[in-house]
């Protein structure tokens, strides 16, 4: 089992996340996030590896490249992607194909972030084309031009306006055409799909001890992957790549504890994601990019409709959008779900001090 929900007053598991979310944000029960918890416990977390994130990006590249026959990055223009696709490029270690994906069409200029789509004009474009690439495809996905037909979907076969219950950890729509990316693409047997999902946020404990926990919003933010005949994995924060999430984690600690000692800074608050500079500061601390991004799209507050669906509540005349609308009101309805309120969960916590 990679990813499910448990309660940890019972020992109960959940078949979904809004049966938990009852029992969390409702009922308050002890309800935690289970995210490969058996491999994760057998890792001693206060040693810091002692190679470079280079050279472990790079051996996790390798390993990727080594295992599978065909291999896929997700690259959305963002650090965390950008990262990864480095790392295959300038370590020459061949990528397969490099996917984009966006509702391209949806946008009325490439000069606005209308859609959450101009970091693909902006980064995307520009790297790739400065880039020598003659034998990887490059794949430019419209997702909603699969929203003619919603029978191309098959949670939408599967389960009806009950899909957001399967999807993962958003519900907009955006991800019913993530679940089925393996199908769209056509991939052929021992293939991977990667994601460059996630960067670290270590957080301190009342005791001063750092630790680090990882979400449901994080590593279900592309929908469940744990799924099909395809392997999906996330580039940092498998168990395959525990040395990369040590080795990043220490070094912010190791940052941040210098600034404690020499009293630059003295509140919690100051090293945590809630700060705006937190992401500037761990960008430089774990990242080398060559190829400086050009624009960050802002992420969205709402976690019922993402900021690329923004085109939707524009075409209410849809069946997307009406199919939607129904599945939206069968989960506040049936789960008592605030609207307005972001649901997360959290596994039990790995201390690396």
């Amino acid at each position: 089992m990679l990813h499910s929900y448990y309660n940890g007053m019972t020992g109960k598991f959940y078949d979904n996340r809004y049966d938990a979310i009852v029992d969390k944000f409702h009922n308050n029960q002890s309800v935690l996030f289970y995210y490969r918890d058996n491999e994760y416990e057998r890792v001693n977390w206060l040693i810091e590896p002692k190679e470079t994130l280079n050279q472990l990006y790079k051996e996790r590249a390798q390993q990727i490249r080594d295992t599978y026959d065909h291999v896929v990055i997700c690259y959305s223009g963002g650090i965390d992607s950008t990262n990864v696709l480095e790392t295959f490029y300038y370590n020459n270690i061949h990528i397969d194909e490099i996917v984009c994906v966006g509702s391209f069409s949806q946008d009325t200029s490439g000069d606005i972030d209308q859609n959450h789509n101009k970091d693909i004009y902006s980064n995307v474009v520009p790297t790739l084309n400065m880039m020598h690439l003659p034998n990887t495809k490059k794949t430019f996905l419209d997702y909603t031009t699969y929203f003619n037909n919603l029978s191309n979907f098959s949670l939408y076969n599967d389960y009806g306006i009950e899909y957001y219950k399967y999807i993962g950890f958003y519900p907009s729509v955006t991800y019913l055409f993530w679940y089925d990316l393996p199908k769209f693409l056509n991939l052929k047997k021992n293939s991977v799909i990667i994601y460059g999902a996630e960067k670290p946020f270590p957080h301190i404990d009342d005791k001063g001890k750092f630790y680090f926990e990882f979400t449901d919003a994080s590593m279900m933010s592309y929908s469940k992957y744990d799924i099909n005949s395809y392997a999906r994995v996330n580039f940092y924060s498998d168990p395959e790549s525990e040395k990369i999430i040590l080795k990043q984690h220490h070094l912010i600690k190791n940052y941040y504890s210098e600034l404690f000692s020499m009293g630059m800074i003295n509140c919690r608050e100051s090293f945590t994601k809630k700060n705006s500079k937190y992401l500037d500061v761990i960008h430089k601390i774990i990242y080398d990019t060559k190829n400086p991004l050009t624009y960050v799209s802002k992420k969205g507050s709402n976690s019922f409709l993402s900021v690329r669906d923004s085109y939707l509540p524009k075409k209410k005349n849809s069946d997307i959008w009406n199919f939607y609308g129904k599945s939206i009101s069968h989960m506040i309805k049936n789960y008592n779900i605030n609207i307005g309120t972001k649901y997360t969960f959290s596994t039990k916590r790995y201390y690396i001090t």
